[in-house]
C-alpha cells in the first residue's frame, strides 16, 4: 500500500490531515441504495479542538503558521491521492450547494466519495461501486496481476515500481513510475515552507529536522529525516509531515 501525506503536531493539539453546475446537480442526486448518508453521518462525533498559543514565542508562532500552510499542501496531496476522482466529485458538490450538503460533508470526511467505515463501498456519483485497492496510485484499471507481469518483464524498473514513493501511470502501451516528488506539484513548496520553518526554529534538534525533512520531500529520500525526527529533545513543537503510515 502507497503511503500518504499528513501533518501532524500533537503538542499543540492540532491535526491536518489535506464540471459545471448541472453535472454537479446530478452527482449530488446520484446517491446509492444503502445506508443514508444521515446515518453514515450519525457514525462520527464533531469535536472542537482549541489551541492556547499564549506561551509560545512569536518566532514559534511563525514557525507554526508555516506548518500549517505546509500542511494545507500536504492536504491537497492526500486528496489528489485517496482516488482518482475524488477532487472532481468534492469539486462538483461545492459548485451545486456547498458545506450545507451532508453528502459533501461525507465526501470531505472520507476523502471522497468512498465510505471509509462501510468497507470501501461508493456512495455518490459514477465509478467503481468498491474503492480500488491501489486508490489513486495505480491505473484505476490495473490488476495486480498486470502490475506483476510488468515488473517481471522488465527487471530493471522494479525498483522504481515498487518504491514507497512512486505512482504507476499508463504512458501509451507503456507504464511508468513517476516520482511523487515529480508528480505532485504542492511538493516544491512543502520543502520551501520546512526550510522557512527551519530558519525560525530555536531549538536544535528541530531545526535539524526541518532541513532534512525539506530535502526529503524534494528528493522522497526519507531516511535520514525519519532518523532525525526520532532525535527530536527538548521542543515544544512537534511535526510530522510527508508519506508516512505505510502497511
Amino acid at each position: 500500500m502507497k503511503q500518504v501525506y499528513a501533518l501532524i503536531i500533537p503538542a499543540l493539539a492540532v491535526l491536518l490531515l489535506a464540471g459545471c453546475g448541472k453535472k454537479a446537480e446530478e452527482d449530488e442526486m446520484q446517491m446509492h441504495s444503502g445506508t443514508p448518508v444521515s446515518e453514515r453521518l450519525a457514525m462520527y462525533a464533531g469535536v472542537d479542538i482549541e489551541v492556547d498559543l499564549s506561551g509560545l514565542t512569536e518566532r514559534q508562532r511563525a514557525l507554526i503558521g508555516k506548518l500549517i500552510e505546509a500542511g494545507r499542501l500536504a492536504d491537497e496531496i492526500f486528496w489528489l491521492q485517496s482516488s482518482h476522482d475524488a477532487v472532481a466529485v468534492r469539486d462538483s458538490l461545492l459548485l451545486a450547494g456547498g458545506m450545507e450538503n451532508d453528502v459533501l460533508k461525507y465526501v470531505m470526511i472520507n476523502y471522497g466519495p468512498y465510505d471509509r467505515l462501510l468497507e470501501g463501498e461508493r456512495f455518490v456519483g459514477e465509478g467503481p461501486m468498491q474503492k480500488p485497492a491501489g486508490a489513486a496510485f495505480y491505473p484505476a484499471d490495473m490488476t495486480k496481476q498486470e502490475f506483476e507481469s510488468w515488473v517481471t518483464a522488465h527487471p530493471h524498473q522494479k525498483t522504481a515500481f515498487q518504491s514507497q514513493y512512486t505512482v504507476i501511470e499508463r504512458e501509451g502501451d507503456n507504464l511508468i513510475a513517476v516520482p511523487y516528488h515529480l508528480k505532485y506539484p504542492q511538493v516544491a513548496r512543502i520543502a520551501v515552507l520546512l526550510e522557512e520553518a527551519a530558519d525560525l526554529a530555536d531549538n536544535p534538534s528541530l531545526k535539524a529536522y526541518l532541513q532534512l525533512r525539506a530535502k526529503a520531500v524534494a528528493t522522497d529520500q526519507y531516511y535520514e529525516s525519519d532518523m532525525a525526527w526520532m532525535d527530536l529533545r527538548d521542543n515544544d513543537i512537534d511535526v510530522v509531515i510527508g508519506p508516512v503510515e505505510n502497511y
